[in-house]
C-alpha cells in the first residue's frame, strides 16, 4: 500500500512539472545594461517576477498566450504580449529611461532651530 502511495506521488509531480514551461528573460536599458531588481507582472497568472542583480528572471507556466508587464523605477512601463510553446521561451525586454520633473520647489525658513553648544 506503501508503494502504491509513493509511486502515486511521484506519477504526479512528474505530470505537474512536465506541464510547466520555462519562460526566462532579461531586462535592460536602452543602451544594453542590465536593470536590477526590474519586475515583470504577467497578466493571466496575476503574478508577478522579480529580475536579479544582472536584470535576468526565471518563471515557469503553462502552455499560452501571455502579457507580461515589465517595469522599474525611472523607466517607461512596457507591456509585452509572449507564447510559451514546448521549448524554452527567451525574451529580451528594453526599457526607455521616464524623466520626472518637478513644476515648484518651496523651501520655507520658518522652522525653529535652536543653538547648541557641542563638547
Amino acid at each position: 500500500m506503501t508503494k502504491a502511495i509513493l509511486f502515486f506521488c511521484v506519477v504526479c509531480f512528474f505530470t505537474i512539472t512536465l506541464q510547466a514551461h520555462t519562460l526566462k528573460g532579461v531586462i535592460t536599458d536602452a543602451a544594453g545594461h542590465p536593470i536590477p531588481f526590474a519586475t515583470a507582472y504577467i497578466r493571466e497568472t496575476a503574478s508577478g517576477i522579480v529580475a536579479n542583480e544582472q536584470g535576468e528572471f526565471l518563471s515557469h507556466l503553462k502552455k499560452g498566450n501571455y502579457k507580461g508587464e515589465f517595469s522599474a523605477l525611472g523607466y517607461e512601463k512596457t507591456i509585452l504580449p509572449f507564447t510559451i510553446s514546448d521549448k524554452e521561451t527567451t525574451l529580451r525586454i528594453t526599457l526607455h529611461e521616464k524623466m520626472y520633473s518637478l513644476k515648484e520647489v518651496i523651501i520655507d525658513g520658518k522652522g525653529h532651530c535652536t543653538k547648541r553648544r557641542i563638547r
